[in-house]
């Protein structure tokens, strides 16, 4: 194990994550097992945030990157609740990533600028992919088909119940897209996440409509990566942190129907 894998499993021994609330773990239906394949471009569903890998990533490393995500979303729940303020809890989650020995290349955070009143949240996270995303070969593609995947399913399915239930709570909703590639030994990660404020609740967060004068959106934008030797040197610490917690929380999005 190298050293920073070393420093990296005593901060994950050490991190405190929040567990689940009884009444969730009994109404929510176990997904299938995830089997991540190196052989297709793949969407996992991990709580509140879509992680989607290009086919240039390895199978292990799939698992242990949503692994990654899932354990710094629990650990950011430690400390803000979703009612508390998106950007903030955003900020918490990456500090955590630095903490499992990822390095944060870049990160902007701004206003989304709403330039039709009544967009659809999805509608607005797609121009934002477009122009995030937009260099980077068939990258903005694969993230919308995850995202139409979402917006395609039925409103009661376990998936749109997953999502919903740990990115909206009263007047607040947070979410991310994190698109993952691989480039000789190191991975690198672009991360989309947005936060909302309104004034009336927001249900159903993709499908909420963004009025200038009801509701504001924030995103924030991030460039992140590991190298392959700090995730190998992870992953057994991070399998056994968030075992119990997989079967809950992680699922493969099936592709949209166009």
């Amino acid at each position: 194990m190298t050293d920073t894998a070393t420093l990296s499993a005593d901060y994950l021994r050490g991190l405190r994550i929040v567990e689940p609330q009884a009444s969730f773990l009994a109404a929510a239906a176990d997904f299938p097992q995830v089997i991540f394949d190196e052989a297709k471009s793949q969407s996992i569903l991990a709580g509140s945030e879509v992680v989607s890998f290009t086919e240039s990533v390895e199978a292990d490393f799939r698992e242990t990157i949503s692994d990654s995500a899932l354990i710094a979303q629990l650990a950011a729940n430690t400390k803000f609740s979703v009612e508390q303020d998106p950007i903030a809890w955003f900020d918490h989650y990456y500090s955590i990533l630095g903490g499992l020995g990822w390095t944060t290349q870049a990160r902007d955070t701004a206003e989304y600028k709403l330039e039709q009143d009544g967009l659809e949240v999805h509608e607005a996270v797609l121009d934002v992919v477009e122009a995030f995303l937009g260099p980077i070969p068939g990258a903005s593609k694969l993230v919308k088909i995850a995202l139409t995947s979402l917006k395609k399913m039925n409103q009661d399915s376990p998936f749109i119940t997953l999502f919903n239930k740990q990115s909206e709570k009263a007047k607040v909703g947070r979410f991310q897209f994190t698109l993952v590639r691989q480039e000789g030994n190191s991975f690198l990660a672009d991360g989309m996440s947005f936060g909302i404020k309104a004034k009336k609740n927001v249900t159903q967060v993709l499908f909420f409509k963004l009025h200038k004068t009801e509701a504001t959106m924030r995103r924030s934008l991030a460039k992140i990566s590991i190298g392959a030797d700090a995730l190998e040197g992870l992953r057994p610490a991070l399998k056994a942190k968030i075992q119990a917690h997989r079967s809950k929380f992680l699922a493969e999005l099936p592709i949209a129907i166009e």
